[in-house]
């Protein structure tokens, strides 16, 4: 059993995941690195290798996405042209994330009842219904299920404008001053204590199982999550160079935190600028490519991340990190999956 993993449900969309916390994560100012020595030969991949060449490994798995895919146009795959730094041109394919895969059964409106099924078909290999089991469960872990403790949640919103948690280790949150207590209330705290009426803290303390069925089945979101879970280890790094390796451009943040959280002082920023940069100069090809578009939230925090990781470098350094990111570009042939 591994410690409990924040959902990725409480995120506006995977495309602005976690971007509050980065932009304070990175504000900080970094420290003078003691000089190091310049490599001049040509930059080596990182370890795991990402794959050479598209006849080298096997088509990646298609990741499964949860849930009812919602019936909206197709988007498409489209070129898109890297610049990079030196000038240097790269091509890629943008490539839209897969579509969610419709599980075919109807939700009721509590969970206690939905259980059974979603369970049965985790159980059977639906990574899908696993990884909308653990979502649903650790909504639950937060959701006031008691008459008494719902009503005090609900008075300490109305009175002081403050959602809390069940949790005791999540601080209470104000609401602000635009947003309306009431929808707050219905959203956050009446309807998950309807939909988890009768859930057990014995299922809820399950959630963890079902992320990791979930993601050795494949679901892309978890896949994400059960990484994060191992962050602090060799591992993670693995995992997330293996979904960038399959050209998923969300792999790209996770690899950074990935490497800043090693145990290992002696970090390579030159790899995890290089990372952020790929990410960077996709969304400028993305913008590039599709003018219906606005791209400029992810731009200026990836841009802010880039001056600050860029502290860390001398000039040589930087010019190394900038031939990785290259390197990597160059020779992802999966290259890219993206909110595009």
């Amino acid at each position: 059993m591994v410690a409990r993993i924040r959902p990725l449900w409480a995120s506006a969309g995977l495309a602005a995941v976690g971007a509050a916390a980065l932009l304070a994560f990175w504000d900080r100012s970094p420290p003078n690195p003691a000089p190091t020595q310049v490599e001049t030969a040509p930059v080596a991949a990182p370890i795991p290798q990402p794959v050479a060449a598209a006849t080298e490994a096997a088509p990646p798995p298609r990741p499964i996405l949860t849930g009812n895919a919602p019936n909206r146009p197709m988007p498409v795959t489209r070129p898109g042209l890297v610049e990079m730094p030196d000038g240097e041109q790269i091509e890629v394919m943008l490539k839209p994330m897969p579509r969610g895969t419709p599980l075919g059964i109807e939700l009721s409106d509590r969970l206690k009842d939905d259980y059974g099924p979603l369970r049965a078909m985790a159980e059977a290999g639906n990574a899908g219904a696993a990884m909308m089991l653990y979502d649903e469960l650790e909504r639950c872990r937060e959701a006031f299920t008691t008459e008494a403790s719902l009503n005090e949640a609900l008075t300490r919103l109305k009175r002081d404008r403050v959602l809390i948690y069940r949790s005791a280790n999540k601080k209470p949150q104000p609401i602000g001053q635009s947003s309306d207590p009431e929808q707050v209330a219905q959203s956050f705290l009446i309807k998950p204590a309807k939909r988890c009426a009768g859930t057990t803290d014995a299922q809820i303390a399950e959630s963890p199982q079902w992320l990791e069925r979930a993601a050795e089945g494949g679901d892309m979101r978890a896949r994400l999550a059960w990484g994060q879970a191992k962050f602090g280890t060799p591992e993670a790094v693995t995992d997330f160079t293996q979904l960038w390796n399959e050209g998923n451009l969300y792999a790209l943040q996770s690899l950074q935190m990935a490497l800043l959280r090693l145990p290992d002082p002696a970090t390579d920023y030159a790899y995890i600028y290089a990372y952020n940069l790929i990410e960077l100069k996709l969304y400028e090809a993305a913008a590039a490519t599709d003018r219906s578009r606005s791209y400029n939230f992810q731009l200026q925090v990836l841009g802010e991340r880039s001056n600050y990781l860029q502290g860390f470098l001398n000039p040589q350094e930087t010019t190394r990190a900038n031939e990785i990111a290259a390197f990597l570009l160059r020779n992802n042939p999966n290259c890219c999956e993206g909110p595009w």
